[in-house]
């Protein structure tokens, strides 16, 4: 994986954690020295987004370490404090707050929902952070009933575009014992948006289940909306639209 480290019987891409093992023996650091994990390859260690689990490793060095930049890796060097630090299955990386501000640097304001809902659900606590404004407005919507970073960038960007803050897997009761819960819903107005994901949706048995649920929640008065990982940036208008012929009706 690096120059003298290698991963025995490798068997598809590695996990975040084999990744970040790798980098910090490359680098000689853990939780023994100063070596930690940062940057987007600490925020897929610690389970606030699968999806920088193949990002360039970055590892924290203290400033007295001096190493060149080898291909594949990215080295920086500062002192980080006891509270910056956590460890993950005893590999060391940046603390949840360090790691959010880090990647703040670099990421809009929907990226870092994504976060900060992911952590809110682990019991992550972001206490001390504080950074751009978009930082801050993750902050401040953040929601630890986000189940998907999928549904977060669906709630960004309706809560970007100024429409009503939604409420997260609304529990829907119906006849016959039947009961339902909806990704984003407005219960008042009986109008939900259900964020599609590929890895949940996409076979034949969950279509079958996903048209019954429709189904049977039209017939019971409810308006869905449905949308896939495509519809990302297309969302909002036909939401919008839902949400003034809903409230006409009510």
């Amino acid at each position: 994986m690096h120059r003298g480290i290698y991963r025995p019987n490798p068997v598809g891409h590695p996990s975040p954690a084999t990744v970040g093992h790798a980098a910090l023996l490359f680098a000689g650091g853990g939780l023994r020295t100063r070596g930690a994990l940062a940057g987007p390859c600490a925020a897929a260690l610690l389970g606030l987004d699968d999806r920088q689990a193949r990002a360039r490793p970055q590892v924290v060095l203290g400033p007295d370490v001096h190493r060149l930049q080898p291909r594949g890796l990215t080295y920086r060097f500062e002192v980080l404090s006891a509270a910056e630090v956590a460890s993950v299955g005893g590999l060391a990386c940046t603390s949840p707050a360090r790691t959010l501000q880090d990647v703040a640097t670099t990421s809009t304001a929907a990226d870092l929902l994504v976060l900060v809902d992911a952590g809110l659900c682990r019991g992550l606590g972001f206490v001390g952070t504080s950074g751009s404004p978009d930082l801050r407005w993750a902050l401040e919507n953040g929601d630890a009933a986000s189940e998907s970073a999928f549904e977060s960038l669906v709630r960004a960007e309706l809560l970007a575009a100024g429409l009503p803050r939604p409420q997260l897997q609304h529990v829907v009761r119906l006849g016959g014992g039947a009961t339902y819960r909806l990704d984003l819903a407005w219960p008042d107005l009986r109008l939900a948006v259900e964020a599609d994901g590929a890895a949940v949706h996409a076979n034949a048995s969950a279509l079958r289940n996903d048209l019954r649920r429709q189904n049977a929640l039209v017939a019971a008065g409810w308006t869905l909306l449905r949308f896939t990982w495509a519809d990302l940036g297309r969302i909002a208008a036909p939401v919008r639209d839902a949400l003034r012929r809903a409230g006409r009706a009510a």
